[in-house]
This record gives structure tokens, sequence and C-alpha cells, in this order.
């Protein structure tokens, strides 16, 4: 009896997650068009995150947002930094041309970096999504 409320358990959020994996991509494929944009700026920083575990408790900490040399500085020799991981995120500024007027916008994606990523570089030339609709709006390939 247990056995199978867990399988129709798992099936119910597999099927939830089918779901907003499908609405996403009817959307983007719907509600979108893909456009190049120009990459404007590309900006790098890091924000440390750690999980503390406790008998019957866990904890995630995570620090604000700051630069990467400084932060990975002080989780090599600080004592109250021990045991954080240093996590990457790209902010990639962009400008395009909307489709709905013909304008030029800006926007910008939030990425987080992996290693071994390649990012974008001032100057060039990336895909986006652009709002069929709304001109300021964008979402991610």
């Amino acid at each position: 009896m247990i056995a199978r409320t867990r399988v129709y358990m798992f099936g119910f959020f597999a099927l939830l997650l089918a779901g907003f994996y499908v609405y996403d991509r009817f959307d983007k494929a719907t509600n979108y068009l893909p456009v190049e944009a120009r990459v404007v700026s590309v900006e790098t920083l890091c924000h440390g995150t750690r999980t503390k575990r406790g008998i019957l408790t866990k904890t995630k900490e995570t620090t604000r947002e700051g630069d990467c040399d400084v932060l990975r500085a002080l989780v090599a020799t600080h004592p109250e930094f021990k045991g954080f991981h240093v996590v990457e995120t790209a902010y990639i500024s962009f400008s395009y041309k909307s489709p709905v007027d013909g304008q030029t916008h800006s926007g910008q994606h939030k990425k987080t970096v992996r290693p071994n990523s390649i990012l974008a570089r001032k100057g060039e030339m990336i895909e986006i999504l652009a709002s069929k609709q709304d001109p300021e709006k964008t979402a991610k390939l």
C-alpha cells in the first residue's frame, strides 16, 4: 500500500514537472521571437554558500554578492568563512531591436558561471528571445 502511494506521488510530481516544462516551451514558442542582441557589458560577481547541519536541522547561509577575488581570499584564509563554497554569477547586459516597435532596447540576463563555461564578451552578438507584445520583455533561449 505504501509503495503504491509513493509511486503515485512520484508520478504526480513527474507530471507536474513535465507540465511546467511544456508550458514554458509553449510560452516561448508563442509569445517570443529570436533576435540578435549585442553584448554591452559582462559583470561577474560572486557569493558564498554554506550548509550547516544540526541534529534535526539544516540551514543554508549565503553571503552578499561581491568581488570574486576578495571572496576567494576570505574563504581561503578567514576562519568565519570556513566551509563556504564560492558561486560565480555573470550579469550580461545587452541591447537589441524589439520586433514590437523596431526601437533599440536594453536588457540584462543573469547566468550562473560553471567551470569551463564560455561567457559572451563585450561587443559580441548573442541570440535572445524578445517578446511579441512588450518591447521591454526578453527571455533566455
